[in-house]
C-alpha cells in the first residue's frame, strides 16, 4: 500500500502550506518589510504611551517608553512600584526604586532587541545577516520564515506575512541545561505614526510568563532628556 509520510500538523490538523513557487530571497523579504513600515525615515526621539495587559485580560499596568537616538527606557508602573528596562546604546539594565536587578545575558539581549525594533524599519541594524528558511502559517495566514543573525552570532527566527510583508513573530531560543528556553514576541495591529508604522499590539510569551503591550499614543520627535537613559547606581 502507499507509504504514510508524516507531515507537520499544527492545531486543527491543517496540511502544511504549499511552498512558494520560487524560493524567496531573504533580502527581498526585508526590503518589502522596511518599505511597508515607512522606509528609511529617521526617528530621532519619541514617547510611547502603552498599557501592559496581564494574562487574565483584566489586570493592567501603565507603561511609557522613552526613545532617543537608539536609546530606550521602558517604565512599567505597578501601583506604587515601578520597573524600568533600559538600553543606553551599549548596555542593558533593569531596575526599580530599590536599585538594579540582576540580568541574565539573554534578558539583556531582549531589552536591546526591543530598543532596536521599537521602530521596526531599523531591522537592518539589529541583525547582520538574514537567510530564508521556510514557508509556514500563523493564525491561518501564510508567512515566510527567515533566520536572522546578530553581529554577535545570536540567531532569531522571524516570520513575515507573505501578503502584507509585515513582521508578525520573532522567536529567540536560549539553550539551557533543561533544553531550549523559548522567547516569543508576536506583533500585530500595525498603525502609522508620523510617517512610520509600528505594531500597536505586542504579545510576549516565555515559559511560565506572558503579557501583552497595547500602544495607545506615540509622540514623535518630542524632547526627551538625556538623563532618562542614565544607568542605575549599583
Amino acid at each position: 500500500g502507499p507509504s504514510l509520510v508524516p507531515t507537520e500538523h499544527s492545531a486543527g490538523h491543517m496540511p502544511r502550506p504549499e511552498p512558494p513557487k520560487v524560493k524567496p530571497v531573504a533580502a527581498d523579504v526585508i526590503v518589502k518589510f522596511v518599505a511597508a513600515v515607512g522606509g528609511d525615515k529617521k526617528i530621532d526621539s519619541a514617547i510611547v504611551t502603552a498599557t501592559r495587559v496581564e494574562p487574565d485580560g483584566k489586570t493592567t499596568e501603565p507603561e511609557t517608553i522613552y526613545y532617543k537616538a537608539g536609546k530606550y527606557n521602558l517604565k512599567t508602573v505597578y501601583g506604587k512600584e515601578w520597573v524600568t528596562d533600559l538600553w543606553n546604546g551599549s548596555t542593558a539594565a533593569k531596575f526599580s526604586a530599590e536599585g538594579a536587578h540582576r540580568l541574565h545575558s539573554d534578558e539583556a539581549e531582549q531589552i536591546k532587541r526591543d530598543a532596536q525594533l521599537l521602530f521596526p524599519a531599523a531591522i537592518g541594524s539589529a541583525y547582520s545577516n538574514f537567510e530564508y528558511r521556510s514557508a509556514g502559517e500563523i493564525d491561518g495566514r501564510k508567512v515566510l520564515v527567515l533566520i536572522a543573525t546578530t553581529a554577535e552570532g545570536l540567531r532569531e527566527r522571524l516570520s513575515f506575512d507573505e501578503q502584507t510583508g509585515l513582521l508578525v513573530r520573532r522567536v529567540a531560543v536560549t539553550p539551557t541545561v533543561l533544553g531550549g528556553f523559548v522567547y516569543q514576541v508576536d506583533y500585530s495591529d500595525y498603525k502609522p505614526f508620523g510617517g512610520v508604522k509600528m505594531p500597536t499590539v505586542v504579545k510576549y510569551a516565555m515559559p511560565n510568563m506572558s503579557w501583552t503591550r497595547k500602544v495607545t499614543k506615540v509622540e514623535m520627535d518630542v524632547p526627551v532628556a538625556d538623563d532618562v537613559f542614565a544607568m542605575p547606581k549599583p
